[in-house]
């Protein structure tokens, strides 16, 4: 009885301290509403302390879940390699709730310099 009573607590303070956190999910896309995938997300709290999260990357469709996050503001910071960085700050996380936010990058152009074709006479 007093293993099944450990047990019993031990879950309920698992299950207390999981629930209180909360999440920012969304999708990243281009300037064409197409996803971006692989863009690497920083997430940072108001303080400027870095958090490590698993997996900061977006899928192949642009989306993206950071979670378990403490109640607070955050910073996210996004980056692709073909795309220019933003950053979005002061995103509020709840106990509980999901917060939704979609993000548009805008892709750089590449320009390719041509070289000059020499004709023979």
């Amino acid at each position: 009885m007093k293993n099944a009573l450990v047990i019993l607590i031990l879950l309920t303070s698992f299950y207390s301290s999981w629930s209180q956190s909360g999440e920012i999910a969304g999708k990243i896309t281009d300037q064409y509403r197409e996803g971006v995938s692989k863009a690497t997300i920083t997430i940072t709290t108001s303080s400027g302390t870095s958090i490590s999260i698993t997996n900061n990357t977006t899928d192949i469709d642009g989306n993206y879940s950071l979670k378990p996050l403490k109640p607070g503001l955050y910073t996210l910071e996004i980056k692709h390699s073909s795309c220019l960085s933003k950053t979005i700050e002061k995103l509020s996380v709840s106990a509980d709730k999901t917060t939704f936010i979609d993000i548009q990058l805008e892709r750089q152009q590449v320009i390719k310099k041509q070289k000059g074709k020499k004709f023979k006479r």
